[in-house]
């Protein structure tokens, strides 16, 4: 009964840590995503503050 209650939290435990790294990667890929839109936004909008400071609050959503 207690290898079974074992294995069934070790189960769970990871499968939260694969929800945890496949969480994880989606966010770096999110932000390569955004780090390159916000690179090229920049090379755009490079010296125009009023478009810069747009850019920013979008960017905070």
């Amino acid at each position: 009964r207690v290898d079974r209650l074992v294995r069934s939290l070790s189960r769970k435990e990871y499968s939260i840590w694969r929800m945890i790294g496949q969480l994880v990667s989606e966010l770096n890929e999110t932000l390569e995503v955004e780090k390159e839109l916000s690179a090229k936004c920049y090379f755009w909008t490079f010296g125009d503050k009023k478009v810069n400071r747009w850019r920013r609050v979008e960017h905070e959503y």
